[in-house]
C-alpha cells in the first residue's frame, strides 16, 4: 500500500492524523526543495526519524545531553563497525557503555521531536507512506541516522497538535520562511489558462439505513453491529494548536521552537524551485474529510453508511453486506443502476449460503481483503447475476472487523467502464479508522450494560 500527495494540499499534522487512526506499520518519507525526510511508524506510533537537515543521531545527542562523552560515543562507533553493524549504536551504548534504557529513551523522543517539528516549516513539498517494515540489517543500520527505535513510540496525534502550534508561535512572533512561489509576471498572468472549475459533488448514499440483524451461533467467527443497541460515540474535546490551553502542554518551556532557530531548521532553503508535483492517491481529500466526519458522535449504521459512500467515490459500485444466521445478505448499496428493478430491493433480498464459496465468504473466513476476479463458483455467478449480469475485471470485498470479529462486509467493482480497481490505499485507512470507531461504540455499550 502507498499513500502520496502534495505537503501543501494536506498538511503534516493531516498526514499524522491520519497515519495514527491507521495504526499502520511503514515509513513516511518527505521531500521539499533538497531536503529529505522520513518519520517511522509502527502500529501508528512514531519509533525514528531522520532529515538531511540534522545530522545528529542517538549518539551525539546523549553527548550534548551529557550522558556521554564523546570518547564514549567513539568506542561504541568502533565497537559497531568491528561488530559488522549487527547492532545500532544506541543498542551497543546499552549493552557495552552502561547506558540505561530510560536515557536512550529521553534522548531519542527528544531527537523525535525536534526532527518532526522542523518538518511543518516544509512549506511545500511531497509525500509518500508506504507500509514497510523496518528491519535492522546491517545494510540500513550502516545507512541510519538515527541509531535507534524508541522502545514505546510517541503518539502522532501530540505530535500534530505541538508542531502546528509551535509553527502558529513562529508566524506570531513575526517569522517567515519566505518559501511561497513567486508570483507569475503580469504577461504570463495573462495568458495563463482559466481556473479549473471546482468539482461537482457526489450524490449522497442512496443506501437505507441498515436494518437490524442478530448473528447465528453456528457463525462463531461473525459479528453483527446490530447485536449491540445503537450508541453515540463521544470524542474528547479537541485542544486548538495555540490556543492558551494547548500552552499548558508545557512544551515551550523547554524551548523547542528556540533550539530549531538555534539549528538552523527555520532558514528558508537556498533552492527557489519547488519539487515536481506527485501524483496524488485517489480519495486522499475525501479521507481527509471523511476522517472528520468520524471524529463526530456517529451511529453504527451511519459508519457504515460513511464506508458505503467511501468505496464508492474509489470505485463506481459498493454494496454491504452483513451475517446472519447461516447466510451472507445484503443491506445496503451504492451506485448500483438495474434496468427495470429496485436497487435498494433487490440488494436487501440477496442471501448468500456461509457454507458454499464465494469471493465473499473468502473474505470473511481470511479477514482480509480480496483483491481479485471472480472465480466461476455458482454463488458468485449469483452476485454477478443480481448486479446486472456482467462480470467484473476485478472485485475488491473487505471485512470490517470490530474486536477481530467480521461486523459487515464491503463489495465494490467498477462496472459499467470495469477497469482495474486502481489505488485502494486511502479506503484501507479509512477502513482501520471506521472499524476503531465502531469498536468505541460497542465498548461505551458494553461498559452501560455492564454498569
Amino acid at each position: 500500500m502507498k499513500l502520496a500527495g502534495n505537503i501543501g494540499d494536506l498538511g503534516l499534522g493531516d498526514i499524522l492524523q491520519i497515519i495514527s487512526f491507521s495504526q499502520k506499520s511503514g515509513t513516511l518519507q518527505l521531500t521539499s526543495r533538497k531536503r529529505e525526510g522520513t518519520i517511522v511508524f509502527e502500529n501508528g506510533l512514531v519509533t525514528r526519524t531522520s532529515s538531511t537537515k540534522i545530522t545528529d543521531g542517538i549518539g551525539e545527542t546523549l553527548v550534548k545531553n551529557n550522558v556521554i562523552d564523546d570518547a564514549t560515543l567513539q568506542a561504541a562507533k568502533q565497537a559497531q563497525v568491528a561488530g559488522g553493524y549487527a547492532q545500532n549504536l544506541g543498542t551497543i551504548l546499552k549493552t557495552q557503555f552502561n547506558v540505561s534504557e530510560e536515557q536512550l529513551t529521553d534522548a531519542s523522543k527528544k531527537l523525535i521531536e525536534i526532527t518532526i517539528y522542523s518538518f511543518f516549516f516544509w512549506l511545500d513539498g511531497n509525500f509518500t507512506f508506504e507500509l514497510l517494515e523496518f528491519n535492522e540489517t546491517p545494510e540500513l543500520i550502516k545507512a541510519d541516522t538515527f541509531q535507534y527505535s524508541h522502545a514505546d513510540g510517541l503518539n502522532p496525534q501530540f505530535l500534530a497538535m505541538e508542531g502546528s502550534r509551535l509553527y502558529d508561535e513562529f508566524l506570531r512572533d513575526g517569522g517567515t520562511l519566505e518559501e511561497e512561489e513567486p508570483a507569475a509576471p503580469a504577461a504570463e498572468a495573462a495568458h495563463a489558462p482559466p481556473p479549473a472549475p471546482e468539482p461537482t459533488p457526489s450524490p449522497e448514499v442512496v443506501a437505507e439505513a441498515v436494518p437490524e440483524a442478530t448473528p447465528a451461533p453456528a457463525a462463531p467467527e461473525a459479528f453483527s453491529p446490530d447485536s449491540f443497541a445503537y450508541a453515540e460515540q463521544s470524542a474528547p474535546p479537541a485542544t486548538q494548536p495555540g490556543t492558551a490551553e494547548s500552552k499548558d502542554a508545557g512544551l515551550f518551556n523547554d524551548s523547542f521552537l528556540q533550539e530549531l532557530q538555534g539549528e538552523g531548521l527555520l532558514e528558508a532553503p537556498s533552492e527557489p524551485a519547488a519539487d515536481e508535483r506527485v501524483e496524488e492517491s485517489k480519495g486522499l481529500m475525501l479521507l481527509k474529510e471523511m476522517q472528520e466526519e468520524l471524529a463526530r458522535p456517529l451511529t453504527m449504521s451511519e459508519i457504515v453508511l460513511l464506508l458505503l459512500r467511501f468505496t464508492s467515490e474509489i470505485m463506481h459500485r459498493a454494496i454491504v453486506f452483513a451475517i446472519r444466521k447461516e447466510n451472507i445478505v445484503g443491506m445496503g448499496q451504492y451506485g448500483i443502476e438495474l434496468k427495470g428493478a429496485n436497487a435498494d430491493i433487490m440488494i436487501r433480498k440477496m442471501k448468500i449460503p456461509m457454507s458454499e464459496p464465494s469471493i465473499i465468504k473468502d473474505a470473511i473466513d481470511s479477514k482480509v481483503q480480496q483483491l481479485k476476479p471472480m472465480e466461476s463458483t455458482p454463488w458468485n455467478d449469483y452476485l454477478i447475476e443480481k448486479l446486472g449480469g456482467v462480470r467484473p475485471s476485478q472485485a475488491f470485498v473487505t471485512p470490517v472487523l470490530v474486536h477481530d470479529k467480521v461486523a459487515v462486509i464491503i463489495y465494490g467493482d467498477t462496472i459499467p467502464e470495469n477497469g482495474p480497481i486502481g489505488d485502494t490505499s486511502a479506503l484501507e485507512i479509512f477502513l482501520a479508522q471506521a472499524s476503531t470507531a465502531l469498536e468505541n461504540i460497542v465498548d461505551q455499550k458494553q461498559s452501560g450494560l455492564s454498569t
